[in-house]
């Protein structure tokens, strides 16, 4: 459902179909994993950066047994939003769109507006 409204938003803001936008985001996704384990760090402008990170040896519990055991080391891909990204995601509310949550500016003191006027 959310991937479906993720491909009609952008095909709309592209100005191309459904089925190309839907094409080029499935490539992108196949893609990210074997760049990120190539490179370590993938960044897109306005986006964020896609990383690979380790996490330590483990203690763990077997479902089964019910036994405490090591896991091993894994390796899990991370992501990390860019500003842009995180401004936006901010001001997004599902039921009024994008609401301007910026705080108010805070009036300046009498000692910097007479520094100003100077």
């Amino acid at each position: 459902m959310l991937f479906d409204l993720i491909v009609e938003e952008v095909a709309k803001e592209a100005g191309i179909t459904k089925s190309m936008t839907k094409r080029v985001l499935l490539a992108f996704i196949k893609v990210l994993p074997t760049l990120v384990e190539k490179y370590d760090r993938v960044g897109v402008p306005r986006l964020g950066i896609f990383y690979k990170r380790t996490l330590p040896t483990r203690w763990s519990q077997n479902p089964y047994k019910l036994t405490a055991m090591m896991a091993g080391p894994k390796t899990v891909m991370r992501f990390k939003a860019s500003r842009n990204v995180r401004d936006e995601a901010i001001k997004w509310n599902p039921e009024e769109g994008f609401v301007d949550r910026t705080p108010p500016a805070q009036p300046k003191s009498k000692r910097a507006a007479s520094a100003e006027t100077k």
